[in-house]
């Protein structure tokens, strides 16, 4: 087969047009412009010549306080209502909506912030150990989610329960850090808002159980109804308050936030005994425990006066167990709140991680363990049609969920948290403002409080929202210096 390559001569002929010429030419030497070559105007930089080097512009931190603020209004925003929140439109009125709050008030928190530190180059970090926990316990509801049985509910949840959701669990992560990274009052403001809402929360909560109806809604209408969940999780909620409305302090109106936080711990006081179990008055004690352990921490020494309060409330505590008080008049309106027991509930925890040790049925998966290797437990009982959607516990919740690897993440956050409380009596000793250190002992041991919880009851919004909200308080105080 013969080709013609003709087409590629040139004609003899016909010289080459202007178009054609030089193109062709050694590529190792530079291509001048011709615009330029007789130009005395320009000056054209040889490799020989030294750059000139770029000088960045310095950190201004004024440029990204506007950002900054828009977040520390979100939180502020966040922290007062959700625990107060409460709408009649959607299917559960408190689970979802909060969960939809903390999603948005963790969204503008991070853009805002993202957005301060890029238009200014300042970037506020505040490093502490409990920092690894957290993000260890993240990487765990990560890893839940994605191996789950059921990857929508590990995700998002469902409707009865969503606390245990990644993308829940997500929110209060940023939450957390934002709260670490962008305040620089040792979050007083903040405490203020913590205060005051959960005095309105216990203010409406009593309110209800006594049958003094506030708002015309049909559910709310009930005696068992309050903005937290429960009436076992209200009365966790006053368990945990309590240490914190022992020692705050407020700058709002100081003759008034005196006693306005007297108020709370009347209320919270109120509800323990009005619903007397065992669980609140024992959670209850461990926090008035903390707060005697971490004064004498401290370095200050124990003094009768700061030990009346709470020995009185581990005194009276003691006495309603024991005596077994019930208010039959008002607690006749209550009806009784069932869960699985300790013991099933550790058989089923313990079904799943020898089915699947690693990674367990996945987040908020509990009800498939509970149908496949408890339902039939209770089969010839009263509660035989029933389906459990958490154990009694926590702490069990999140190992039938997510496997050894939670494990791991809980054992690693626990240990975090011993850090932060190692560190207090440092902190203590450097401290000179002694109203200080007292919010931070009532902080560490509401925190306390809400840890040992964790073993005796499963966590709601609101209380996983606690939590995660002392934590960050803690880390406040006890960090103060490290920003």
């Amino acid at each position: 087969m013969n080709f013609n390559f003709n087409f590629w001569k040139k004609d003899k002929d016909n010289p080459p047009s202007s178009l054609e010429k030089n193109t062709t030419h050694d590529f190792f030497q530079p291509e001048t412009n011709p615009s330029f070559e007789e130009s005395d105007n320009v000056v054209i930089q040889t490799e020989d010549q030294s750059l000139r080097h770029y000088t960045p512009e310095p950190a201004d931190p004024e440029k990204a306080k506007k950002y900054f603020q828009i977040s520390r209004w979100a939180l502020y925003l966040g922290v007062f209502v959700t625990p107060l929140l409460f709408l009649p439109w959607t299917s559960n009125a408190t689970e979802i909506n909060k969960q939809l709050l903390l999603v948005i008030v963790a969204s503008i928190g991070v853009i805002s912030w993202l957005l301060g530190v890029v238009s200014s180059g300042y970037l506020p970090l505040r490093v502490t150990p409990l920092d690894k926990g957290i993000l260890g316990l993240l990487a765990a509801f990560i890893v839940g989610s994605l191996f789950s049985v059921a990857r929508t509910n590990g995700f998002f949840g469902h409707n009865v329960s969503l606390s245990n959701s990644l993308a829940f669990i997500a929110s209060l992560t940023a939450i957390y850090f934002l709260i670490v990274n962008i305040f620089e009052d040792n979050g007083k403001a903040l405490r203020n808002m913590v205060g005051w809402s959960l005095v309105l929360v216990l203010f409406y909560g009593v309110l209800q159980v006594f049958g003094l109806f506030i708002f015309g809604f049909s559910f709310s209408k009930s005696h068992i109804f309050n903005s937290v969940g429960s009436l076992n999780a209200l009365g966790l909620v006053a368990a945990v308050s309590l240490p914190f409305f022992l020692r705050s302090r407020s700058n709002w109106w100081p003759s008034i936030s005196v006693y306005f936080y007297k108020i709370g711990l009347v209320l919270a006081i109120t509800l323990l005994g009005v619903l007397n179990w065992w669980v609140l008055w024992f959670v209850a004690i461990i926090g008035m425990i903390a707060v005697v352990a971490l004064e004498n921490l401290s370095g200050n020494g124990l003094k009768i006066k700061t030990l009346i309060l709470p020995m009185s409330i581990v005194v009276i505590g003691v006495f309603i167990m024991v005596v077994n008080l019930n208010l039959n008049f008002v607690k006749k309106n209550f009806p009784a709140e069932v869960s699985p027991s300790f013991n099933l509930s550790v058989d089923i925890a313990t079904s799943v991680m020898k089915e699947n040790l690693l990674v367990g049925y996945g987040n908020e998966n509990f009800y498939i363990a509970f149908d496949k290797y408890g339902a039939n437990r209770l089969s010839n009982t009263t509660l035989s049609g029933a389906r459990f959607f958490d154990t009694s516990s926590e702490i069990l919740t999140l190992v039938a969920g997510g496997g050894l690897v939670m494990v791991a993440a809980i054992l690693f956050l626990f240990w975090c948290l011993a850090e932060v409380f190692r560190r207090f009596n440092r902190y203590a000793l450097e401290n000179i403002d002694d109203g200080l250190i007292k919010e931070s002992v009532g902080v560490l041991a509401s925190l306390a409080a809400l840890v040992f919880a964790m073993f005796l009851y499963p966590f709601n919004s609101t209380l996983f929202f606690l939590l995660y909200l002392f934590m960050g308080l803690a880390v406040l105080l006890i960090f103060n210096k490290n920003l």
